[in-house]
């Protein structure tokens, strides 16, 4: 989902999203919430860097021990008598000279590999901002699939009103979200569907109201034409909603309207 400031200060936005993803994070509707690029605190580097080093898709252990091997250590620093010899500028070669076996680099291509995650030391920001820094992305994993309907409006509806309540805590102001992905496509359209439904039979039964009012011309008499069909077409929505998935019976409901 996209998270939208408008008026709120970077400071109580930056808040916003820490309460909203640890608020995130305690719904059993959701399995994963990801709303850091990296983690700043030292224990989190720490993993990323040794997950790093460990996985087979960056060369593993054997790329380490092949570095600090008596070959690999060799070939490091005639590399780094290359550099040093078209290195004019002391600082330059004072930092190449406290880092031989090129140990900065490798880190940095490690952490790199690692996907969608902003490079340590690298990212202006620990979010997933957009550049103008007007939004930022919070990913959350549904525990549901998108199929169950009802079940996508309910998370929408509960997400919604968590964001509320962080915002009235943390002082952030004009925050606003945006779904995305199927369960976000299929709660917005069924919301869609229900104000339709309203209208639609709300339009039906004011017209059914005026044309029986036109004939009969007694309330009492329109009033008894009414009350079996409203009856009926409860009756009849509650039996499809049993059988069916409520974003069909909508469709069905309205029909038989």
């Amino acid at each position: 989902m996209q998270v939208h400031r408008s008026g709120s200060v970077p400071a109580a936005f930056d808040d916003f999203t820490d309460g909203f993803a640890a608020a995130l994070e305690s719904l059993a509707e959701l399995t994963s919430v990801t709303w850091q690029a990296y983690d700043l605190e030292p224990d989190g580097v720490v993993e990323r860097l040794r997950v790093a080093i460990l996985s087979p898709a960056t060369g593993g252990p054997a790329q380490w021990t092949d570095r600090f091997s008596v070959d690999g250590a060799a070939k490091q620093l005639r590399r780094l008598r290359r550099r040093l010899l078209s290195v004019e500028d002391p600082v330059l070669r004072a930092w190449l000279l406290d880092d031989p076996l090129d140990l900065r680099s490798a880190l940095f291509e490690l952490d790199r590999s690692r996907g969608p995650g902003r490079p340590i030391g690298v990212a202006p920001s620990r979010y997933f901002d957009d550049p103008g820094g007007e939004w930022r992305l919070v990913f959350v994993q549904p525990a549901r699939p998108s199929s169950d309907a009802e079940y996508c409006l309910r998370l929408r509806r509960r997400i919604d009103e968590l964001a509320a309540q962080v915002a009235a805590r943390s002082g952030a102001t004009g925050v606003s979200l945006r779904y995305g992905g199927l369960h976000g496509a299929v709660a917005e359209s069924q919301s869609r569907l229900k104000r339709d439904m309203a209208v639609m039979t709300g339009l039906t039964f004011l017209l059914l109201t005026l044309v029986l009012s036109w004939s009969l011309r007694r309330p009492v008499y329109v009033l008894l034409a009414l009350l079996p069909l409203a009856i009926s077409l409860g009756l009849f929505l509650g039996v499809v909603r049993c059988l069916f998935n409520p974003l069909y019976s909508h469709n069905i409901g309205v029909g038989a309207a």
